[in-house]
């Protein structure tokens, strides 16, 4: 069994703290990282520092199976999430959050980081790193 890593993000703050309350910021991080090397994927992400003091507040990190064609170059055919990790204020720093894909997941993923604000204001940053490890 053959197992391959692909680091996605290296570590990387994201900060929320500015958005809107009762919002949802998408950042669109990588718009498609192929995922057809494995049967299996896993999204693998290092939180190094949180500062989270937001109510109902998270910072999410999600994978989405996408489907790109050149007949449409500007459009990204998405599917729902594969797998996620959230990021609230009871995570503490240094922690690994592990999600293993649910099937099917397609040839390729796009990933995203979300800012989830609740009904209160705060600072809502994470610095985060992120891996794909697939298996065959």
């Amino acid at each position: 069994m053959g197992t391959k890593t692909k680091a996605l993000i290296t570590r990387r703050e994201y900060d929320f703290t500015n958005s809107a309350t009762a919002t949802t910021l998408s950042v669109p991080v990588l718009r498609s990282v192929e995922v057809s090397l494995g049967e299996t994927a896993e999204l693998c992400v290092r939180v190094h520092a949180n500062t989270n003091a937001v109510d109902g507040g998270s910072i999410r990190v999600v994978a989405k199976p996408v489907s790109l064609t050149p007949e449409e170059p500007d459009t990204d055919f998405l599917g729902g999430e594969v797998a996620n990790a959230d990021i609230d204020s009871s995570v503490s720093a240094p922690h690994l959050m592990l999600d293993s894909f649910t099937a099917p997941f397609g040839n390729a993923i796009q990933l995203t980081v979300e800012g989830v604000k609740g009904d209160t204001d705060g600072t809502m940053k994470a610095t985060i790193s992120v891996d794909l490890v697939m298996r065959d």
